[in-house]
């Protein structure tokens, strides 16, 4: 009986474990309390909508997740589709992104950190 539950106690940590890495990061509220403002500084977070179009995949330490964010700009709904890259090892966790798809009607984005550069995750 101890051996079971001492199976069953190392299965469930090392589902714990595996799932961490995902946890560490959350992509969905990412996109929509720091990239959305940075692109779009007068759009509305709390009123935004948020989902994924692809799910996280680890590739060694680097994550990333295609996120799309529906949000409401001066004359319309638009929606922004980004990819979003967070690396993180020992001692460093960066964030990165890439618009790949605004239906502003402007035609321009913010200069926003995010998108021309790794920024620190604090």
């Amino acid at each position: 009986m101890k051996k079971h539950l001492l199976s069953l106690f190392v299965v469930a940590a090392l589902l714990l474990t595996s799932t961490a890495a995902f946890a560490a990061f959350d992509f969905l509220a990412f996109a929509q309390n720091e990239l959305l403002g940075c692109v779009h500084p007068t759009a509305s977070a709390e009123k935004a909508k948020v989902e994924y179009e692809k799910e996280p995949a680890q590739d060694g330490d680097l994550m990333k997740a295609r996120v799309k964010v529906f949000y409401k700009g001066w004359t319309k709904n638009n929606s922004m589709l980004a990819e979003v890259y967070y690396l993180e090892n020992k001692s460093v966790k960066l964030v990165h992104a890439e618009i790949l798809e605004d239906t502003a009607s402007t035609g321009n984005v913010a200069p926003c950190k995010y998108l021309s550069s790794w920024q620190e995750v604090k």
